[in-house]
């Protein structure tokens, strides 16, 4: 496996990971948190509304922000504030394109690296399941949790960690294809990989782009027509269908296809709290219409 890691030394940087490494997660994925509290009631609403896209994007907002939120509290707790401190990291670890593992190998590759490279961090990974190559990407706390103290590495206690990875994926998943020698550069296409992910590079399909831009672009708006402009100044061109917005690119799509009705964007013009009080009533209706629906059933 190939083991790559990068800084985050901003609560930007961090929404922006958060997002992308999310936006990619389907209901084949897992995520995986480690001192997240509150997390497992957002599983139960997202199993509840997996089918009713504007809801699951709603809920997954929710999500993220509450992720971001106990993220940054523990972040500000540090004992000794620097200079251009380190907040958090990005860690990628990619497989070969020959090796295939189970969701169950992938997460106790997660859990293993994390009791070593992040043993008291907050941490939120997930696998990403390209093509190409199977990754996963963690995000883990410079502070720890609890502690308040940082943690970090020199390069020599990063590189004992990979080989200890080697050795627990030699031990535990006898793969072919993905054993590298750490103390050389083999494998270029598998540490290409590493270093586009790591960059938030990675494939998104024209949709999941487009809903990225979405998701980041209605998370800053202060009304329906600032997000429109927001939208415009990604280079989004915009079209309407009655008074119902949609995005023209390869093809077209319906905002409300993609999550976000009328109703959603509207509520843009309310104050920041009468918003979330509509947002949080929407879910509400349309989680029990679910509900209505199974026992119909």
């Amino acid at each position: 496996m190939i083991i790559k890691e990068k800084s985050i030394k901003s609560y930007v940087v961090l929404e922006k990971t958060l997002r992308y490494i999310l936006s990619k997660n389907s209901y084949n994925n897992f995520v995986f948190r480690k001192f997240i509290r509150g997390d497992r009631e957002f599983e139960r609403q997202l199993e509840l509304v997996k089918n009713d896209t504007e809801v699951y994007s709603l809920v997954m907002e929710n999500r993220l922000q509450e992720m971001q939120k106990q993220f940054i509290i523990n972040d500000k707790q540090r004992l000794y504030k620097r200079t251009s401190e380190t907040k958090f990291y990005h860690s990628i670890v990619s497989f070969s394109k020959k090796d295939r593992l189970t969701n169950e190998q992938l997460l106790s590759v997660v859990k293993q690296f994390t009791k070593l490279r992040f043993p008291n961090s907050i941490v939120v990974a997930t696998n990403h399941s390209d093509k190409e190559h199977q990754h996963i990407h963690l995000i883990g706390s410079n502070v720890e949790y609890g502690i308040h103290t940082t943690n970090y590495l020199t390069k020599e206690q990063f590189k004992n960690i990979k080989i200890a990875m080697e050795q627990f994926q030699d031990r535990e998943l006898r793969l072919q294809h993905s054993r590298i020698d750490h103390s050389k550069k083999k494998v270029q296409s598998l540490l290409k990989d590493a270093e586009y992910q790591i960059n938030l590079k990675g494939k998104l399909t024209e949709k999941q782009e487009i809903k990225l831009i979405l998701d980041t672009e209605f998370s800053r708006a202060k009304s329906e027509s600032d997000f429109y402009e927001r939208l415009k100044a990604n280079k989004l061109e915009l079209y309407f269908r009655g008074n119902q917005p949609g995005i023209m690119a390869k093809r077209k799509y319906r905002l409300k296809s993609l999550g976000f009705s009328l109703e959603r964007i509207q509520a843009l013009n309310l104050s920041k709290n009468l918003r979330q009080q509509e947002l949080n009533r929407i879910i509400a209706s349309r989680m029990q219409k679910n509900k209505d629906n199974e026992r119909e059933l």
